[in-house]
């Protein structure tokens, strides 16, 4: 049951909500994100954990300077910091009693935010909760540029009381727990862990979302909560092979074998033979999927197919892809309601928390002086028609 209205007044639950936002060389993303939380009087704290060089971190300590007492902004340099270290070191500053990993270019919906605090205040057996998530596509690769398209992205919902049972479904169906909102001394065990591990990828995704599951249930709720920007080089996981043969593949596996199997003791009351087990048997599950994943993509159904090739036409000749976006989301497997440009529409359920992300998007602020906004390839239709530019401001 959805329980995530009326539980905290809403002025209240903003203050207890921190957004943990690390970033490299992207000062125009966490500018733009800046811009975006003061157009809407976010009144949460924001943590910024900058791995940038000179240029990026002076830009952006140069916005913070001039948003002094429209945001609580506490910025810190860690210029070679790997990302899990950046966020262990973003929890410790933490004020707030939540806290939510954001990558520089994803946006939250302070609303989503709030009704996600009020559910886990009153729902103590759950570690974790979010509404619906989106993303977003544009046409370039910058900050801001005309969108092409919007989908769904998929989130955990894990509700099972048994921890093992959790981790086994978890791995079935991998998704992405921790950009949903947390409790902040969860996620600082987590992250205290997390950092002795070598191996990027177990210390960047793997152990950290397993253990965010492992220690409670996981809820999404009725309202947009999260939007993400695709981008072509984010914190890349390196390919199955290459992970594989790394020297720190398999002391990084033992560490994230033994912290998962010392969590699930304590969750479930078994023994750490009985734990150990419990994780050989969910990675296994995972190792099984992205291993032959080739093979699988050979005998994909004929309407995925008939989107790929739809999307790739769409791509090589940009006249279709007025047609891409009005069939697309009647195609099998597409949430219709939240696509593009169906969010832009009045009526759309997503349409009020949506359009301050889309005007951050395609609209360049004057904090962004000097950001390139590549416009539509020659052809394209625009993304959002005159009309709708004015009645929108």
């Amino acid at each position: 049951m959805d329980t995530g209205r009326g539980q905290v007044p809403c002025g209240r639950v903003e203050l207890m909500i921190t957004l943990l936002i690390p970033t490299i060389n992207r000062s125009y993303f966490v500018i733009r994100l800046l811009t975006y939380y003061r157009e809407l009087g976010f009144r949460g704290s924001i943590c910024i954990g900058d791995s940038s060089d000179p240029e990026h971190a002076g830009r952006t300590k140069g916005v913070i300077r001039q948003l002094k007492g429209a945001l609580d902004i506490v910025y810190q340099e860690y210029p070679g910091l790997s990302y899990a270290e950046c966020i262990r070191n973003l929890i410790d500053m933490a004020p707030g009693k939540y806290a939510v990993v954001s990558p520089d270019h994803d946006f939250l919906v302070p609303g989503g935010l709030q009704r996600c605090v009020s559910f886990l205040e009153a729902q103590p057996k759950y570690a974790a909760a979010h509404g619906t998530a989106a993303f977003v596509s544009l046409y370039s690769q910058g900050a801001c540029g005309e969108v092409r398209k919007i989908a769904p992205y998929r989130q955990p919902t894990l509700e099972v009381e048994n921890a093992g049972d959790r981790l086994l479904d978890h791995f079935r169906s991998y998704t992405f727990p921790l950009f949903s909102v947390c409790r902040t001394d969860d996620l600082r065990e987590i992250y205290q862990r997390v950092s002795t591990s070598p191996d990027r990828y177990f210390a960047l995704e793997l152990l950290p979302c397993s253990l965010a599951i492992v220690r409670g249930k996981v809820k999404e709720l009725n309202c947009l909560y999260l939007a993400r920007q695709t981008l072509d080089a984010t914190y890349l996981s390196p390919t199955t092979y290459d992970w594989f043969i790394s020297p720190n593949w398999f002391p990084s596996y033992l560490g994230f074998r033994d912290h998962l199997a010392e969590e699930l003791v304590l969750q479930d009351g078994i023994s750490l033979d009985d734990a150990r087990e419990v994780v050989k048997r969910a990675f296994w599950s995972y190792l099984a999927r992205v291993l032959p994943r080739g093979g699988a993509e050979r005998h994909a159904p004929k309407v995925f197919w008939l989107r790929s090739l739809a999307r790739l036409a769409a791509r090589r000749m940009p006249v279709l892809e007025w047609a891409w976006r009005k069939v697309h989301p009647f195609l099998p497997g597409e949430n219709s309601k939240l696509s593009f440009p169906t969010v832009l529409h009045p009526k759309s359920v997503y349409y009020a928390d949506f359009m301050p992300i889309y005007r951050a998007i395609a609209t360049r602020s004057n904090l962004l002086d000097g950001c390139p906004t590549p416009g539509a390839p020659f052809g394209a239709p625009k993304a959002l028609s005159d009309r709708t530019r004015n009645n929108n401001g």
